[in-house]
């Protein structure tokens, strides 16, 4: 994303000294946790076999060096965890994970299931792992109709191979955002100017077709609003955007210090080339040093437009229109990749699920 340079840098600066825009995002970041033992403190308490016990063992050390973690050994097989859950509703998995070689997957997933126990055709999300050092991953996913039961599993295809899982969380979706008029309802108010004001207009015509919308353009520029925040913590951002023409809009976030001065590494952002609304989110966590989350709409010089409208950042979940994305994503992967080994190994004995139905 172009600049604007030192005018940007000087309008951030005046913006940071003068208290623009400054709400405090929630610092309770560590929502409800649906799991119970997700770190394996408590070794394997709370979860059940989905295949031969022998291939699962708790492991030292876990993640951000913690005491365990779930270590799923040579052969096929993991562990899980049923919960309670409504159908169409939107929910959070975050969880560590590495393998111990090259060429080894470890899966993190959840399993959508009836009143009866059994997987909902559709109902498959997951995440994978292949490094060799502790990652996080979050998915936000969107239970199917029918949906009574979440299984959230962990798991491995047969290989001389090992995975380890930590801090797994599963929490609910909220639709709480850190942002002031996040709809731009109250035109530009708690937004500050990146860039000329003549350059960003409140047009009608937002999301749906009703209420408002910020339009940056034509030329370079968007507006900014920035948020307390913790270090080292998942957030997510969402929001609706389309361009007119060959335009590129972006909507990101750029970590900032104590000082309002931005933090490499600490960029992160969303980009709109489509010419019809479409809602999208990016999960991310924030780099060390955080103090603040500058929000930002932008683009470069051209002839065209961009469009903004509901525009939301919350801790550990997202804005719920943005879960088409997310939910073909988890199903491809999860259906092309879980099921593969998932199932030959999930319905081989050892399964102490109360509902009998703990096969991936």
């Amino acid at each position: 994303m172009k600049g604007l340079k030192g005018y940007l840098l000087l309008l951030t600066a005046f913006a940071f000294v003068f208290g623009v825009g400054a709400p405090k995002l929630n610092a309770n970041a560590q929502t409800t946790n649906l799991i119970s033992n997700g770190n394996f403190e408590n070794s394997d308490a709370d979860w059940y076999e989905l295949g031969p016990a022998n291939v699962t063992s708790v492991a030292y050390p876990g993640a951000d060096n913690t005491s365990n973690s779930l270590k799923i050994g040579n052969g096929e097989g993991g562990m899980g965890q049923m919960v309670s859950a409504s159908g169409n509703s939107t929910y959070v998995l975050e969880g560590y994970g590495k393998v111990s070689g090259n060429g080894e997957t470890g899966y993190l997933g959840v399993d959508c299931m009836n009143a009866n126990g059994v997987k909902i055709g559709g109902g498959k999300f997951e995440v994978t792992f292949t490094t060799t050092s502790f990652t996080k991953k979050t998915l936000e996913f969107t239970t199917v109709d029918g949906t009574a039961f979440i299984q959230v599993y962990t798991y491995k295809n047969y290989s001389n191979a090992s995975v380890y899982l930590d801090e797994i969380v599963l929490s609910a979706f909220s639709e709480e955002s850190a942002l002031e008029n996040e709809g731009f309802e109250s035109g530009k108010s708690n937004w500050y100017e990146l860039g000329p004001a003549y350059v960003t207009n409140i047009v009608p015509g937002g999301t749906g077709t009703t209420g408002n919308a910020l339009r940056v353009g034509t030329g370079e520029g968007g507006m900014g609003q920035r948020v307390s925040a913790l270090a080292n913590t998942s957030y997510v951002l969402s929001g609706v955007g389309k361009v007119s023409g060959n335009e590129t809009g972006y909507l990101g976030v750029d970590c900032m210090n104590a000082n309002g001065v931005k933090i490499p590494g600490g960029k992160f952002e969303i980009t709109f080339t489509n010419d019809y609304y479409l809602n999208k989110y990016l999960t991310f966590t924030t780099v060390p040093g955080t103090a603040y989350i500058q929000v930002y709409t932008y683009k470069n010089p051209g002839s065209g437009y961009a469009y903004f409208d509901s525009i939301y950042l919350s801790n550990g979940s997202g804005n719920g229109g943005g879960n088409n994305g997310g939910n073909n994503g988890g199903n491809n992967g999860g259906n092309n990749g879980g099921n593969n080994g998932g199932n030959n190994g999930g319905n081989n004995g050892g399964n102490t699920n109360p509902l009998g139905a703990a096969a991936l």
